[in-house]
């Protein structure tokens, strides 16, 4: 980078407090906060315990016990929360006096007349003419895949029919069911169905176990516990080969999300040591034969569901009923487009590549199918490419042509994004405004998407009025949410929006298929996300059909050619585990002790690519969650180091330096091992950043700001935008930051707003600005939530969020971009100054990446998509994602930050010395002006803060301010560093109508810094 480095500077006041806390540092060692029990003195029987290369194996044992016994002697931290344990950790054992109790117990339930009563109706669904073949096949064989399609029962009546079954026949002892769900709110819904099914209420033989929230069944034996993919994940750690449970059944193992991956993997690992173990795998799509396979070839059933007739229409029928042409110019300016995002969009992950054989079979198809066509669909058929997405003209039509041949049902239309939500209504109402008025029209137009209001979402599951028709345009973006609704007859019921599949409005008969859908896709080589359009999968397609057979004979119109569909399409979209960052897995990995993470990711279904795993263990050293093992050579491995390992750690690392000792053989090619932080990031339901930043807020006693953010990032953000108020929407946001230039800001200021609230004055608070009532009551609970994970772990002294000493530093926003710049480190974004000419907007002027200079761009909903600066400024930022193929990725979510935060919470510091001064230099790629002192000093308050946030995590308690301990002498330090550092300036600019606004320029405007604009 060619850039002129900025100054960098510390005033004599910080200089003189930071060498007299290193030098104090120094001198007390590693006794920075708990009184740890001492090592014994050396004798010449036990000298310290280190392992030299000249070790025995009879001196090994020794090691191991005397770093147990020796090993520092503060409050240990249980890395997991107690609820997300084994429930029941006592293996199972056969006791034939309680099979007997259970066994009459069972009967006189089913004999009960709630369950008689429910029970005929649970004898209509279609897996009760396959229950005999199911037990059979279970009680066979110790793996079983089970194929149905939506509503055929599956996840209600299975695990019901295997619990009676053992019962009865006398082994409720010894059985205990287990059925995993991807998501928290399936997990629930699902256990409360159970068990209204059997005439019970939660907490007798059903239950449930969630995050932080459980209603376990009264006893571990004979009941059936619904929980998420996670948990079960969890529970290894306590009980590696899941003694206390009799069956594991995986629900929805067809949306191959990662965690579902992860899980099915373990349970093969574990089968051959637990042979009395039974793992059923359930899946909504016919691809049973490849799980099958993955576990050597277990028989599948397949349950058929209830569905009507679909008559299938493709592109060329679609055209050929409708007569849909576009405009001559409008067609032009379609197939431009086209063919220039062909190439792009055939480099996508989720998308199958193009042969020339298929090429040239599409050539000749397009001569065979379109003789029947008018010449202008004829004309848009050739320029739709085999990647292509309809435009939103062809979607309109076909709703059109729907509502005007038909009189009765209900049209879902699935497009990609909101903006084709969008485009589509425009597109219907140019078509016939007074038929398709937004208020008073004849047919009724509803969006279904995660950004617009629950409210206007909730009418699409209810039937319309009389003489009206209702048509529902939704995406197929995957969210981890789901809708609870009041059904027409006055109950709760819960609407999963994690799939199009999961989606099941009643009245639905008609279906428009735009068959693409956005997914997200990990590049290991520009380490970036991307949220790009692909085609749907013949999986994908035949579950979108489905939604139009559920109540009477439907019609299915695919807007792509039976060729794509034939010749073109994948027939399953790629796994999560294939095209996402891996932290999650491992860190669980790492947290699991299973060995080398590119040994275990390989045994897979599909393994991850090798340069993703990379990637990822770089990501997870540059957050300092793993570091590599020192080599165990020459001297030694210091006992601090081994004290932190768990005792099959150690055993494992020094075996094998014993085993390489003698035998020459290199040290192992993945030797990382978790830090102290690591393993707490390993063990907190979160996001490794939102994890880390949690820690930094209870650390650094800014704990409310922490919260609202990491639940913003966690789950989803508050701010929703109502059709038609964009404009309002986004002034209400900006308001909420008030001035800090800090999108983060904005969602502390609203929840902490909200919860000083009155219950009646929350509803006018929420639509005043813009905010989603359900969705800040979901936030508010989360963050109940994270403040029960760090008093459990002890980094805070109360469960009040609201905790006078835990929030000493919750207004200094100052404090707050440092603890983010820590947090989401190494996610930084430096923006330069460029000179223009008078009146046009500048390029891009982020950059992050220090191997490519990348260029990013802000997404139009940041307040900083407004700042423009006047020399360097540097943001932090969460999420960075390119939005289909976009020629810059764009950044979401950003907070401006000062440079001092940038240098303390560097990977690596480095200084050359000039004649006309010297440059400190961060990361290889961040340049400073600066005096030769400053660099020595930042680096050797760095290794306080390292040294003493080692400490910390390994013996946590609420943090010590008080100026006469070394605890509060170092972070007190580390504030002032922080706070004494002059605000950057910037200048703003108004302009709201780019897409992605960048930073605007406006001439005239006046300089201003982050604290005046916080005035």
């Amino acid at each position: 980078m060619n850039t002129k480095p900025t100054e960098f500077t510390l005033d004599q006041r910080i200089i003189e407090r930071i060498a007299g806390v290193v030098k104090d540092v120094e001198r007390l060692g590693d006794c920075l906060i708990s009184r740890k029990r001492a090592l014994p003195s050396e004798s010449s029987e036990m000298k310290s315990p280190h392992l030299s290369l000249t070790s025995t194996k009879e001196e090994f044992s020794k090691v191991v016990e005397m770093v147990d016994e020796h090993a520092f002697g503060g409050t240990r931290i249980n890395v997991g929360a107690e609820n997300e344990k084994t429930p029941c950790s006592i293996e199972l054992q056969r006791n034939e006096a309680l099979d007997k109790s259970l066994r009459l117990e069972m009967i006189q339930k089913v004999q009960a007349t709630k369950y008689v009563l429910m029970n005929s109706k649970r004898k209509n669904l279609p897996t009760f003419a396959q229950k005999q073949d199911f037990l059979k096949m279970s009680d066979e064989n110790q793996v079983v895949v089970i194929s149905g399609e939506t509503g055929c029962g599956k996840t209600t009546q299975l695990p019901q029919y295997l619990l009676e079954h053992a019962v009865l026949r006398g082994y409720g002892s010894c059985t205990r069911i287990v059925v995993t769900q991807p998501r928290r709110i399936s997990a629930i819904s699902v256990a409360e169905r159970v068990a209204t099914e059997r005439g019970q209420c939660l907490g007798e033989d059903i239950g449930y176990q969630i995050r932080l929230e459980s209603v376990l069944p009264k006893r571990p034996q004979s009941s059936i516990l619904f929980c998420t993919t996670g948990i079960v994940l969890q529970w290894f750690q306590s009980d590696p080969l899941l003694k206390s449970v009799s069956h594991v059944v995986v629900d929805e193992v067809h949306e191959r999300e990662m965690l579902g991956d992860f899980l099915i993997t373990m349970l093969k690992r574990i089968l051959p040591l637990r042979p009395d173990l039974h793992v059923i795998l359930m899946s909504a799509t016919l691809n049973s034969e490849e799980f099958a396979q993955f576990f050597d070839g277990c028989p599948r059933l397949e349950i058929p569901g209830r569905t009507f007739a679909v008559d299938t229409l493709y592109l060329e029928d679609v055209l050929h009923r409708t007569g849909f042409e576009m405009p001559q110019d409008a067609l032009y300016r379609f197939s431009k487009a086209n063919r220039r995002m062909s190439q792009m969009r055939a480099d996508s992950v989720g998308n199958p590549p193009i042969t020339p054989g298929i090429r040239q079979g599409y050539k000749q198809w397009l001569k065979e199918s379109t003789s029947r066509l008018s010449l202008g669909s004829r004309q848009f058929l050739e320029a739709m490419d085999l990647y292509s997405c309809p435009p939103p003209e062809l979607v309109a039509a076909v709703i059109d042509y729907i509502i005007r041949t038909t009189s009765s049902g209900a049209i879902l239309a699935f497009v990609p994004g909101l903006g084709d939500i969008l485009d589509t209504m425009k597109a219907l109402r140019s078509i016939d405004p007074a038929l398709y008025a937004e208020t008073r029209g004849g047919v009724m137009l509803h969006a279904l998407h995660s950004r617009l209001p629950s409210a206007r979402q909730r009418v699409v599951f209810e039937p319309p009025p009389a003489g009206k028709r209702k048509v529902v345009i939704a995406t197929n973006i995957a969210e981890t949410r789901a809708m609870k609704c009041n059904g027409s007859n006055g109950t709760m019921f819960y609407i999963p929006m994690a799939f199009s599949f999961s989606i099941t409005i009643e009245d639905i008969v008609y279906v428009v298929d735009s068959g693409q859908i956005k997914i997200t896709t990990y590049d290991p080589r520009t380490n970036t996300s991307t949220l790009a359009r692909v085609l749907v999968s013949k999986a994908n397609a035949a579950q979108r059909r489905g939604r139009a057979g559920r109540v009477r004979p439907g019609q299915c119109f695919h807007l792509f050619s039976r060729f794509t569909h034939d010749r073109v399409m994948l027939d399953f979209l790629p796994p999560e585990i294939t095209r996402i960052r891996l932290e999650d897995a491992i860190l669980r990995i790492k947290a699991l002790e299973l060995g080398p993470v590119t040994s275990f990711l390989s045994s897979c279904m599909d393994p991850p690519d090798l340069e993703t795993i990379s990637r990822t263990l770089q990501f997870l050293r540059d957050i300092q969650a793993l570091k590599p093992l020192v080599p165990l050579c020459n001297d030694s491995v210091p006992t601090a180091q081994l004290s932190r390992m768990s005792k099959r750690q150690r055993t494992r690392i020094l075996e094998g330096a014993i085993e390489a000792a003698t035998s020459g053989s290199p040290v192992a090619e993945d030797n990382d091992v978790l830090t102290p932080l690591g393993h707490h990031l390993a063990n907190l339901p979160l996001d490794p950043q939102c994890a880390k930043l949690l820690l930094l807020g209870a650390f650094f006693c800014c704990l409310k700001p922490a919260l609202a953010v990491s639940a913003c990032l966690a789950f989803k953000e508050p701010f929703e935008v109502p059709l038609g108020s964009e404009a309002l929407a986004d002034a209400c946001r900006i308001k909420l930051t008030e001035g800090s230039q800090s999108d983060h800001w904005a969602f502390y200021v609203a929840l902490s707003e909200y919860l000083g609230l009155r219950e009646h004055e929350k509803y006018g608070y929420c639509r005043k600005n813009f905010l989603n009532r359900r969705t800040m009551d979901d936030l508010c609970h989360l963050m109940r939530e994270f403040v029960d994970l760090l008093y459990e772990r002890k980094y805070i002294k109360s469960r009040d969020m609201d905790e006078v000493e835990a929030n000493r530093y919750s207004h200094d926003v100052r404090i707050f971009r440092a603890i983010l710049a820590g947090a989401f480190y190494p996610n930084l974004i430096m923006a330069t100054a460029r000179r223009t000419n008078p009146g046009r907007a500048p390029p891009t002027p982020f950059i992050t990446t220090p191997l490519m200079d990348e260029k990013v761009t802000l997404h139009n909903k940041s307040v900083n998509a407004l700042v423009r600066p006047q020399n360097r400024l540097w943001l932090t930022y969460f999420q960075k994602m390119k939005l289909d193929h976009d020629a810059a990725p764009t950044v979401f979510d950003s907070t401006l930050i000062n440079a001092r935060p940038v240098v303390f919470f560097s990977s690596k510091i480095s200084h050359s010395q000039a004649v006309n001064g010297g440059t400190l230099v961060v990361d290889d790629w961040i340049k400073f002006k600066s005096g030769p002192r400053v660099p020595q000093l930042v680096e050797s308050l760095k290794r306080c803060m390292e040294r003493w946030l080692n400490e910390k995590v390994r013996y946590p308690g609420p943090t010590n301010w008080d100026a006469s301990n070394m605890e509060g002498r170092i972070l007190q330090t580390i504030v002032d560093y922080f706070i004494n550092e002059a605000p950057p300036a910037f200048e703003l600019g108004t302009n709201h109508n780019s897409k992605h606004r960048g930073f605007a320029h406006q001439q005239g405007q006046r300089p201003v810094t982050a604290n005046q604009s916080q005035q």
